[in-house]
């Protein structure tokens, strides 16, 4: 599914500057609805990684999209605000730790599992203002307690209209807890079995990275050989998921992969299996691979590791890759660092869109400085011999 948005600075008062950002257009009417692309311009030096900030309002989401943590991992702030939201699970959370706001106002919920908030050490401000809240217990704030909360708000609910700020003398979170007790209903127990696989299965998935283990396909890398597995692969990857459904054809059980480091190719791989984000020293080659093995989640974070990276040495390279593969952002981003290289910062927009001329211009600029850097080497080699003879 694909939304659109706009990226700014914000200033909240609880948590100060941010960048934002505000998702203009999105329809989530079904559970597991996973985003495919987020389309909106970054502001100039910002990527995914620096977005701290996520706020979907006045539009159809009634679930909880799957996968943002793929484009935003490091979010601290989360609103979902007049939107029909129905629903709220602890896994809709995953990834998402060391959030400080949540904000789910003006939906349609109606129950918070009492693992809402598990891990997050860090959240203070929680408001559910204006929902349909009647199944809740004290116990879903048993994780938060030493958190230091500064707001807890479930005014304008079905069974509940009570809050706590922690800036008025009157207000007291024991209050609400009774109030909580007192009027509404408890939550079902959930059945926990699903989460313990969750967490085994992840578990697995590691193991099987570290140790190998039953691996029944053979990635070449130079002179190394890296087991893996099949099915592992096509669950993360189209590319590898197309192979292995046409293996009858093609019975072969290994790939080789050329012109990569190995570390490259083994940071993708570990992603596959344990959804660490990879270093950003190789994020043109892991972006390079991630867009070859048609990895869409994995594709997103490395060109936020690109742009991260950006810098006049690798202009030209990231410039080239976002050209050929229809990346504007990483185009844009790259051609303005180009424009420094150069220094020629009123130099034609229209260079952007002609590539074979603008990678001449590098070419020279390089010669040029090169040999300028040479010169200066001997004019100061000379100087230096002629001082010593001096002495």
């Amino acid at each position: 599914m694909e939304i659109r948005c706009k990226y700014k600075i914000i200033v909240s008062q609880s948590l100060g500057p941010l960048y934002f950002c505000q998702i203009t257009s999105a329809s989530i009417t079904k559970p597991n609805q996973a985003i495919t692309s987020i389309i909106g311009k970054h502001l100039i030096g910002k990527t995914y990684l620096d977005v701290q900030g996520f706020c979907i309002s006045h539009t159809a989401v009634h679930y909880m999209p799957k996968n943002i943590v793929e484009f935003f991992p490091n979010l601290i702030l989360i609103q979902i605000n007049d939107c029909g939201l129905k629903r709220v699970t602890r896994e809709d959370f995953i990834g998402f730790e060391n959030i400080m706001t949540l904000a789910l106002q003006d939906n349609e919920l109606t129950l918070l599992p009492d693992d809402l908030f598990e891990g997050m050490e860090n959240l203070k401000w929680i408001s559910f203002n204006n929902n349909k809240l009647e199944f809740l217990s004290t116990q879903l704030f048993q994780p938060v307690l030493g958190n230091q909360l500064k707001l807890v708000d479930l005014t304008n609910n079905s069974r509940i209209h009570s809050y706590f700020n922690c800036k008025y003398v009157n207000s007291s979170f024991l209050e609400l807890m009774r109030q909580i007790d007192q009027h509404c209903k408890k939550p079902p127990k959930k059945v926990v079995l699903q989460e313990v696989f969750k967490k085994n299965f992840m578990t697995s998935l590691r193991n099987l990275w570290q140790s190998s283990q039953l691996s029944d396909f053979t990635i070449i890398v130079g002179n190394e050989k890296i087991q893996v597995h099949k099915v592992v692969l096509g669950m993360q990857s189209e590319f590898f998921a197309e192979t292995f459904e046409d293996e009858l054809e093609n019975s072969s059980d290994e790939l080789k992969i050329e012109a990569l480091s190995a570390e490259s190719v083994k940071e993708v791989l570990r992603w596959m299996y344990t959804g660490e984000i990879p270093s950003s020293k190789n994020a043109i080659e892991i972006f390079a691979l991630a867009i070859k093995l048609k990895i869409s989640g994995l594709k997103t974070i490395a060109e936020s590791l690109c742009l991260k990276n950006l810098n006049q040495k690798n202009a030209m390279e990231i410039y080239e890759l976002g050209n050929r593969f229809g990346y504007e952002t990483l185009k844009s981003s790259a051609f303005e660092e180009i424009k420094k290289f150069l220094g020629r910062p009123n130099l034609d927009q229209s260079f952007k869109s002609k590539p074979r001329q603008l990678k001449t211009l590098v070419e020279a600029e390089k010669i040029y400085q090169e040999s300028n850097t040479v010169t200066k080497t001997a004019t100061i080699g000379y100087t230096g011999y002629a001082v010593v003879r001096k002495a």
